[in-house]
């Protein structure tokens, strides 16, 4: 390509493409408001959209940037796709805290503690695999842990 955009030209790119397919859905499905406030794009899109024949790390770190100015969190999959999401939509989230509110829960994450400080692996192995029954529903299937 002759001309690549800045990130600064790529970024308003994507938005626009972003505010046109808020405005498409917003039409297509006219009984409910649309508030695009996360989106995924494919590596090949942004390409596209940036103009660029490839993305440099340099130029996705540079993007990256550009978007957290413009109120945005961009976030590489590491499966040849980002993803978009505004930063006030996370203004609702429940923030966590270090402290557990169940005995046994907290008992475990004190395991968890007093294994790492004392250096003892048998007792972390232990209490990893009793936390992993507890969370298990929290873990994607396809992954190794």
């Amino acid at each position: 390509m002759s001309i690549q955009l800045t990130t600064m030209q790529s970024a308003m790119n994507i938005l626009l493409n972003a505010k046109d397919y808020e405005e498409d859905q917003s039409l297509k499905r006219s009984s409910r408001t649309i508030n695009l406030r996360r989106f995924e794009l494919s590596e090949r899109t942004m390409r596209v959209m940036c103009c660029r024949d490839r993305l440099s790390r340099h130029f996705i770190e540079d993007l990256s940037s550009v978007f957290y100015e413009l109120g945005w969190y961009m976030i590489s999959t590491g499966e040849a796709s980002f993803l978009f999401l505004r930063i006030n939509a996370t203004d609702n989230w429940p923030r966590l805290g270090a402290r557990l509110r169940f005995s046994e829960n907290n008992e475990l994450f004190n395991d968890v503690i007093e294994a790492a400080e004392d250096g003892s692996n048998l007792k972390l192995r232990r209490a990893m695999r009793s936390i992993r029954r507890i969370v298990n529903d929290m873990i994607d299937e396809n992954t190794n842990y």
